[in-house]
């Protein structure tokens, strides 16, 4: 959480940054609590990847032909902005380390914000 704290504070969201800068890691059992699903998306959820995704997007490198595609593909591996990024982070102007997020996306863990916690969960990866 403290990489996406700092992206947010370089993109000058204050309230993202202090948000996810205070926030409480829960983790949950999957069998005896319901675990973050995409409908769960609090405002924080929304304003962390909203702020976040068009501040690496507009941080790209000068585009080439290729980009959009490569991009996609990135996206379409897992449906998951964060691995997208974290494999498409060479090509962004400053660096930022998504590898974090990397070993515990292959881990089998996921997570989402409610308005003050993060909840993590692992998942069975097919």
């Amino acid at each position: 959480m403290l990489e996406l704290a700092i992206i947010a504070g370089l993109a000058g969201a204050r309230e993202p940054h202090k948000r996810l800068s205070s926030l409480t890691t829960v983790w949950i059992d999957n069998d005896r609590e319901r675990g973050p699903m995409p409908q769960d998306l609090s405002s924080l959820d929304i304003g962390v990847y909203e702020t976040i995704g068009d501040f690496i997007e507009n941080s790209a490198e000068p585009r080439l032909h290729w980009f959009d595609c490569l991009q996609e593909a990135c996206y379409a591996m897992a449906a998951n902005y964060d691995l997208q990024r974290y494999l498409m982070s060479d090509f962004y102007r400053f660096r930022f380390d998504y590898a974090a997020y990397y070993e515990f996306w292959i881990g089998g863990g996921r997570f989402r914000f409610d308005e003050d916690r993060c909840r993590v969960t692992t998942v069975k990866r097919r």
